[in-house]
């Protein structure tokens, strides 16, 4: 019986169980086979020999194509194009019996704006197609050069926008080596080093007399160990970022690497050159132009110490203090530590020597003439001097306190108490000198009176630029500068934006009682407009801020993203207020968010003498901006203006009042070179400042 389901014997079954006994047995039981008939073999035999003579006869009438697809010559035929085909496929692939397979594209997370963005192929492509398929948002000019599988993508105005996320596409269409495909698109992103912080506008100035204040407070580009000086007109700042000699704009842009592996440089007062110590185990002095042309080396030497005399640098190495590669025309009573004053006449020295099981270390301090080679000791230890740029005082701490006196040690005015040394920077004019310390900044008057703190925020190494009222710092490991005004009773922007950056913190990492705590009793606490549940905060950073008599007021660009990647933004306005020592968040304001990769947006817009200077994050159609600007005064009357645009800058001109508040519009009728329009256009309210003054000729 069949082992397969019956449903009408099943159903049988159910009326008679008893059958069911029976059907088993059946199925179990084993029928013998019955006997084959003896003539079947050798029937079927013959049969078969039959079929085989009748098949060979067939064969021999076959035509070319019947005898090619049969048999052995089918199978010589087989083998010659199997082979012709493998090596067919083994050229085209490269060598590759399996053929190219996918091409993998990758790039680096984040790079710094002076450098390129760097995309790499997993195979080797074909250069002009790859070229001609990429699309870069924000939309940005740019080189193509290669290095074996990598693409470097080089903006053709040498820098990157800070703080963007650059999303580089790699269209379907783009070929390899061979001349296949890719067949998808392929996009990789890459994140630049932080946007500098805009200058705010300060208020009027109020009635005389009134102290100094930081009226902008902004961080240039990325890390920063040392500030080696300023060029003349104070708008170029070189600088040491771990052991590269850099440059950079004062406003962040233009950053620039002139030489990597330096640990001490130096700029001739004129500003016209540059001396630089390289690190190893080879160090030398190179002489160069102020951006690191020309270089060229004048001295062989571990110089420990640069001045400048008529142009040209004078060097200390170890005890031998001379002009560079020349013969030393002086030596040191014993190696030191030492600084040269503003004409290279002379050398403040100070020396620590060894300490013993029985002798504490023991500090000295010398002043050394070097025509005379007449060396004069202090009295005590002293250290952070700092010259005047007359060369006839001196400022320094010891003693737990800071001094200005005579550079021959003898007895100074006391300036102010510290534990620690104070970093020391006197103004162009020497009327002024800065003291900074990692618990805020002061200034004072060179007589030691009108003391006033500027900041609580910490300063590291400032020096003051040659002309007008700024200085540059290291704060955090970063590179920051600060304007210096007399702004009346002006609140302290650096602490006030201290506040803005815990905030913003606190929104990011969804603290919520963090940051309530920085809100004062007006303010509510602002949650990011409704967004898709895929979305989150990512980060931010600060577009432009003001400071007046009564509030502190910025505008914060927040950036949401998708994964990895940065896909829409905001911009939140907030205003503080003094709250005992410090400040509080009096009310926030957010825009509409607004999608990333649509067209140009405003990373920066800061204010200077006659004018506003607007970043964007996309290179810009020059022609679209014709027109599109307008500026108004409180009164709501249009201001004459000029504009002048190049790459991401557009740059606005016009005759302003300090101390008066303006509005300065961008339509959205400005697009960048992809023809990409300016989202909603950009609205910047601002109060004018007034123009730097000329330095004071020293008496």
């Amino acid at each position: 019986m069949s082992g397969r389901r019956d449903p009408d014997l099943e159903d049988l079954f159910d009326q008679d169980p008893g059958l069911e006994r029976y059907a088993n047995l059946l199925r179990s039981a084993r029928l013998k086979p019955p006997p084959l008939d003896p003539g079947f073999r050798p029937a079927l035999r013959r049969r078969l020999m039959h079929k085989a003579y009748d098949r060979y006869q067939e064969q021999g009438r076959l035509g070319f194509l019947s005898r090619l697809f049969n048999g052995p010559a089918f199978a010589a035929t087989a083998a010659v194009a199997g082979i012709v085909l493998i090596a067919a496929l083994f050229v085209a692939n490269a060598g590759n019996f399996f053929g190219t397979g996918p091409v993998q594209v990758t790039t680096v997370g984040s790079v710094a704006v002076d450098q390129p963005i760097l995309v790499s192929f997993s195979q080797p492509m074909n250069h002009q197609s790859v070229e001609q398929s990429i699309q870069i948002e924000p939309a940005t000019q740019v080189t193509y050069s290669w290095q074996g599988n990598n693409l470097v993508i080089q903006p053709a105005s040498g820098e990157l926008a800070p703080n963007t996320q650059y999303h580089v596409t790699v269209a379907a269409d783009a070929k390899t080596a061979p001349g296949v495909k890719i067949g998808q698109p392929a996009v990789v992103a890459v994140t630049t080093a932080a946007l500098p912080s805009p200058v705010p506008s300060p208020s009027p100035s109020p009635s005389p007399p009134a102290p100094p204040q930081i009226t902008a407070e902004r961080s240039l580009s990325g890390p920063a160990s040392r500030i080696a000086g300023w060029s003349a007109d104070g708008k170029t700042l070189l600088f040491i970022d771990v052991a590269s000699l850099k440059s950079i704009n004062a406003d962040g842009t233009g950053l620039k690497t002139i030489q990597t592996g330096v640990k001490l440089a130096s700029v001739a007062p004129a500003g016209a050159a540059l001396a630089y110590v390289t690190d190893g185990g080879d160090p030398k002095l190179y002489l160069a132009g102020l951006d690191g042309s020309a270089a060229q080396v004048a001295d062989g030497r571990d110089v420990t110490a640069i001045g400048w005399q008529n142009g040209k640098p004078l060097v200390v190495f170890q005890a031998d203090v001379g002009p560079a590669g020349a013969t030393p025309q002086a030596k040191l009573p014993n190696p030191a530590a030492c600084l040269f004053s503003p004409d290279a006449t002379k050398l403040i020295c100070a020396t620590l020597s060894q300490a013993t099981e029985t002798s504490p270390k023991v500090g000295t301090t010398f002043l050394f003439d070097i025509a005379s080679q007449k060396s004069t000791s202090w009295t005590g230890f002293a250290q952070r001097f700092a010259w005047s740029p007359d060369g006839t005082r001196l400022a320094y701490w010891r003693d737990g306190a800071t001094f200005v006196g005579a550079p021959d040690g003898s007895p100074g005015i006391e300036i102010l108490k510290s534990i620690a040394p104070n970093w020391l920077s006197w103004s162009p004019d020497g009327k002024l000198l800065l003291l900074a310390g990692p618990d805020g900044s002061s200034i004072v008057k060179a007589d030691g009176t009108g003391l006033h703190q500027l900041s609580q925020a910490a300063f590291q190494d400032p020096l003051w630029a040659p002309v007008g009222s700024r200085f540059a710092f290291v704060r955090s490991d970063s590179l920051w500068v600060d304007d210096v005004a007399v702004a009346g009773n002006s609140l302290d922007l650096g602490a006030a934006g201290e506040v803005v950056s815990q905030y913003e913190q606190a929104r990011i990492k969804n603290d919520a009682a963090s940051a309530g705590a920085l809100l004062g009793p007006s303010a509510s606490p602002v949650a990011p407009s409704p967004l898709s549940p895929d979305l989150h905060l990512g980060r931010s950073f600060v577009i432009s801020s003001q400071a007046t008599a009564k509030d502190v007021r910025f505008t914060v660009r927040l950036i949401f993203s998708r994964g990895a990647n940065e896909v829409r933004y905001q911009d939140e306005s907030l205003v503080l207020v003094g709250a005992g020592t410090g400040f509080k968040i009096d009310s926030i304001t957010d825009s509409s968010p607004r999608d990333l990769g649509k067209g140009p947006t405003v990373n920066s817009a800061a204010v200077q003498d006659g004018g506003v200077v607007v970043v964007f994050d996309s290179d810009l159609d020059q022609l679209s901006v014709i027109g599109s600007v307008g500026l108004t005064g409180a009164d709501g009357k249009p201001v004459a203006l000029t504009t002048s645009s190049a790459g991401r800058k557009l740059t606005v001109i016009a005759h302003l009042n300090p101390g008066a508040k303006y509005r300065l519009t961008v339509s959205n009728a400005v697009k960048d070179i992809a023809g990409q329009p300016l989202q909603d256009g950009y609205e910047y309210d601002f109060v004018a400042v007034a123009p730097v003054p000329s330095p004071t000729p020293s008496p």
